[in-house]
């Protein structure tokens, strides 16, 4: 009865010890990694099947190459459509990893745990898995890191200082996702999409933060009750050579003294074993009460989601109207220019205008001194005209003297006829001296009239041109 009670506390440590661990089977060779050339890798042949988490690798099988070993393996390298969580102790096994791709698989959930051991990572590809969240810090230990590839994946929440630490990442893909669908291929590119991330994935709030504290709380306490696990394995496996080498040495005296001590030891063994299910049971609720949570939340999110779904439709529609708007106010603009221009035109034609009045204002200021100018000259002409007739009055006054000295030289010549003897002397003398005044007073009249003729007027012909002629020509 003993040594099957102690058999089947034997198995149910094995059965505990080999649920919480897998073997890996690798092929050790040089592969191609993108960007990061050809590097000494693994690459595992048959499928891990990690449903659960807090599951590590146990042991690794495979041939090293010349002169090679774990610590010489710089990619690792899976294809595992059962693969839901990445092993625990994956860095401890592979401790100078620069290169990590796994694609192809279902990788629910990834954690911080996950990778801040491995301060070496410089590629991750995780292409075409089912990760939904991308939670905060984690990255935080992986500064080198220049290439992270989620194509393909579920991701709808991002947060928002997640690729913020990572001054050497130059290579971003997280087209084919559910909040965003980006490639970004330079840092310049890189630093603007987090905004975009604000905007577009929302971040996970505290709830989900407080969820995730408990499952990294629960997670240690499963790494506890691991290391218990294996104490109690070491102890048996003590006991286990305890009793191989009691056998060997065929010591029958002290087999009673012996069971005692075993059935002491089996039954201190039950007794953890029973607190060790207790525990489990209570995780097991635990845990049962975290997935229950996270499927609330997880309902929640859906909600979320849907509700930026609409909110991003709003978005969409709000964008198309605002660039609707943008062209109305464009067309605005350049109405507004043309009616500016025009308004120029007009002004400069007015401004043309207002010259071309003033210089009519001065032509006619102009024009009104030239009358004044004419008023001035026609009172001269009138005066002029008044001397005129003065001596064409005096001229007639000459006429009729002149006509009075031809009678009064007829009357002189017939009464010289008469009296030639007596008046003969008298004409001979009278005669030339009456021609002489006369010829001095016709001499004076001329002078007369030929200055006054001299005098010049302004007179306008058909043309509106000003011309100067002579008194004599008018008249």
């Amino acid at each position: 009865m003993f040594l099957n009670n102690f058999l089947i506390l034997i198995l149910i440590i094995k059965f505990f010890q080999i649920s919480n661990s897998v073997d890996i089977n690798c092929q050790f060779h040089i592969d191609e990694y993108d960007t990061i050339g050809q590097i000494y890798s693994c690459t595992v042949q048959i499928n891990l099947g990690i449903k659960s988490q807090n599951i590590s690798i146990d042991e690794i099988h495979g041939t090293h190459q010349n002169d090679m070993n774990n610590n010489k393996v710089l990619g690792f390298t899976a294809k595992d459509k059962n693969l839901q969580y990445l092993p625990v102790n994956l860095s401890e096994m592979f401790k100078n990893l620069i290169a990590l791709r796994i694609r192809l698989g279902r990788l629910k959930e990834i954690h911080k745990s996950d990778f801040e051991k491995l301060l070496k990572l410089k590629y991750l590809n995780l292409d075409l898995n089912d990760i939904e969240v991308l939670e905060e810090n984690l990255f935080e230990n992986n500064k080198m890191l220049e290439i992270i590839w989620f194509e393909g994946n579920q991701i709808k929440s991002i947060d928002s200082e997640v690729f913020n630490n990572l001054p050497n990442l130059k290579d971003l893909d997280l087209s084919g996702n559910i909040c965003i669908s980006d490639r970004l291929s330079n840092r310049h590119e890189i630093l603007s999409f987090i905004k975009k991330v604000k905007n577009q994935c929302f971040n996970s709030d505290q709830k989900i933060k407080d969820l995730k504290q408990n499952i990294e709380n629960f997670q240690i306490e499963n790494s506890e009750l691991k290391s218990q696990n294996r104490k109690l394995k070491e102890s048996l496996e003590k006991l286990n050579t305890e009793i191989h080498e009691l056998r060997e040495k065929n010591v029958k005296n002290d087999i009673s003294a012996l069971k005692n001590e075993i059935r002491i030891k089996t039954q201190e063994m039950l007794e953890k074993s029973k607190e060790f299910n207790n525990r489990i049971a209570k995780e097991v609720q635990k845990s049962s009460k975290l997935q229950e949570e996270i499927q609330k939340m997880d309902k929640k999110l859906q909600q979320t989601l849907n509700e930026s779904e609409y909110f991003q439709e709003q978005f969409k529609n709000l964008t198309s109207e605002k660039s609707k708007l943008t062209q109305e106010i464009l067309n605005l603009t350049m109405s507004l220019q043309s009616r500016k221009q025009i308004e120029i035109f007009y002004q400069d034609q007015l401004k043309q205008l207002e010259q071309e009045n003033s210089k009519i204002f001065e032509e006619l200021s102009g024009v009104t001194k030239d009358k004044k100018k004419l008023q001035t000259d026609n009172h001269a002409l009138a005066n002029k005209l008044s001397l005129l007739t003065q001596m064409t009055s005096s001229m007639s006054m000459i006429n009729e003297t002149n006509e009075d000295l031809r009678d009064k030289n007829a009357m002189l010549v017939s009464r010289v006829n008469d009296s030639e003897s007596a008046y003969g002397i008298i004409l001979f003398i009278f005669v030339p001296i009456v021609a002489f005044v006369t010829l001095i007073n016709l001499v004076v009249a001329l002078k007369f009239y030929r200055k006054r003729n001299e005098i010049k007027c302004e007179h306008k012909n058909e043309n509106g041109l000003l011309q100067m002629k002579k008194i004599d020509d008018l008249y």
